[in-house]
């Protein structure tokens, strides 16, 4: 994972942007998928409840699965949003990245948002 970017785009949606590089020389393409943990915390003030949520890609939002489907040679790029609850704040995402048919991820990338 060479590059893993999360940002607010609105109020209730933040943006993710990935970048995925193989080394070497492949023969064959990577075929997988990315899970993304989100670590959703809560805004001081806001009236919600202190405790931090996790949110799990795509498994609580299904809708984000074709964009976390890999297929590729040499590279992919991935973006897309994500949904929060308004007046909360992501302040930690963990990228994995899976082959298919395999259990443990192939790759993984912690991202602390201050």
């Amino acid at each position: 994972i060479q590059r893993l970017v999360v940002e607010r785009e609105r109020e209730d949606a933040w943006h993710y942007s990935l970048l995925l590089v193989r080394g070497g020389s492949p023969k064959e393409e990577f075929e997988g998928r990315v899970t993304l943990q989100v670590t959703v915390h809560p805004i001081p003030g806001s009236g919600l409840t202190t405790r931090p949520t996790i949110l799990t890609l795509p498994d609580e939002e299904p809708a984000t699965a074709p964009a976390l489907t890999l297929k590729f040679k040499y590279y992919q790029r991935l973006e897309g949003t994500f949904g929060v609850p308004k007046d909360s704040a992501v302040r930690a995402v963990t990228a994995r990245v899976f082959e298919s048919g395999q259990p443990n991820p192939r790759a993984t990338r912690n991202l602390v948002i201050p």
